[in-house]
């Protein structure tokens, strides 16, 4: 069974989400990155990843437009997290400070939205001249 899935610069419905969720239920690893764009449904993504993968370890959102709904979902629906990757994420800037304490706790590896991109491979797409 798939246990480890990355998709970069890709629409993914939530219909996609809850469909990924019920073919692979033994997910561990997941980065849907850069969807930052959106104006409406920021959270739309979080809140499918919380309430279809509970089995997820790590997790990679950069850039990501979700809010502080999407993020306490994340925390809540998704109790096996250690590591969890906020970078370009600017939305949750300021909440993380005040939640800090939940995330080390929680998760052990946090990444935050002014983080270098540093081992990230698709870093030149965020490069500014």
């Amino acid at each position: 069974m798939l246990e480890e899935l990355s998709l970069t610069h890709t629409d993914i419905t939530i219909e996609g989400i809850e469909a990924l969720g019920r073919s692979c239920p033994r997910l561990k690893s997941f980065e849907l990155n850069s969807i930052y764009c959106k104006e409406d449904g920021k959270d739309d993504e979080a809140l499918a990843i919380a309430k279809n993968l509970p089995t997820l370890h790590h997790l990679r959102l950069i850039g990501n437009s979700m809010t502080k709904e999407g993020l306490q979902a994340i925390l809540d629906g998704c109790p096996n997290l250690v590591s969890l990757d906020l970078r370009l994420c600017y939305d949750l800037t300021l909440l993380i400070a005040l939640i800090s304490g939940r995330f080390s706790r929680q998760i052990k590896h946090v990444k935050n939205p002014f983080d270098s991109l540093e081992g990230f491979k698709y870093a030149f797409a965020y490069a500014y001249p």
